[in-house]
């Protein structure tokens, strides 16, 4: 069970990593759009190029974060999934079950719920 779950954590964070390249390509491309225009215009030609480089570093850094944050965020889901996975009880003689006598939750004899 844990080796599908670091498997699906895995997909997920690759899933979204290709997700916000793509979408970053798609947004370069429909920003670029008025500074190709713009840039054909004379007076506004150095403008649009300074504007065109600010636009493109500033989707950058956005994209650029998401997948750092993405990766740390991946990072931590292995760290702990890897602690969980060292704690399991062995599946084997029976061991690491819970009686009824042990369960969390279980209250002792004579003493009632609080609410």
């Amino acid at each position: 069970m844990l080796k599908k779950i670091k498997s699906l954590q895995e997909l997920v964070q690759d899933s979204i990593n290709k997700g916000a390249t793509s979408v970053e390509e798609v947004h370069r491309t429909i920003a670029s759009m008025p500074f190709d225009q713009l840039e054909k215009i004379a007076v506004l030609e150095t403008s649009s190029q300074k504007a065109r480089k600010l636009t493109d570093e500033s989707i950058g850094a956005v994209y650029e974060t998401i997948r750092t944050l993405n990766d740390r965020a991946g990072k931590i889901a292995r760290d702990l999934l890897d602690k969980l996975d060292q704690t399991a009880p062995a599946h084997s003689g029976g061991r690491g079950r819970v009686s009824a006598k042990t369960a969390p939750g279980r209250r002792k004899k004579g003493t009632k719920k609080k609410l």
